[in-house]
């Protein structure tokens, strides 16, 4: 998995557009908790045996908050997300070699942390690898996922 951080102003520009989104078939969001690891890795596991996707961290879904509110951040959980990163590369089989994270700054919003600085994670799994998706499937055994 390469991890990239970006910039201040490039973190502006994807929080927009993400925030211009809901959730579809390309696109999930979810809050960084203890739970969130197993569901991320079916996410993940399902973007990459279909046309791909989006999976961002730190920011909760539309149906529970609404505007910046859902910020919450990484800093929520980071041992769940260092937890993710791990078993990203270890549970997959065969590896999915092509996931990006990208590590986005931003202003928390969500009590008791507004006004803190806080980051998000966003992770591209948009193309697992070239060819067919019907030529290889990913599978997650411990999750039930291929």
């Amino acid at each position: 998995m390469t991890i990239i951080n970006l910039t201040a102003i490039e973190s502006e520009v994807l929080l927009t557009q993400v925030f211009a989104r809901s959730e579809s078939r390309f696109l999930e969001f979810k809050r960084v908790s203890s739970k969130m690891v197993n569901k991320a890795l079916e996410t993940i596991c399902a973007f990459a045996n279909s046309e791909g996707g989006n999976l961002v961290l730190g920011i909760a879904d539309l149906k529970e908050f609404q505007g910046n509110v859902r910020l919450f951040g990484v800093e929520e959980n980071p041992e769940a997300v260092d937890d993710l990163q791990r078993l990203i590369a270890t549970k997959f089989q065969p590896a999915i070699a092509s996931i990006t994270m990208r590590r986005l700054s931003c202003t928390l919003h969500k009590r008791p942390c507004c006004g803190l600085a806080g980051t998000f994670n966003f992770i591209d799994g948009a193309t697992q690898y070239p060819g067919s998706f019907a030529d290889r499937r990913w599978n997650l055994p411990a999750f039930g996922c291929g």
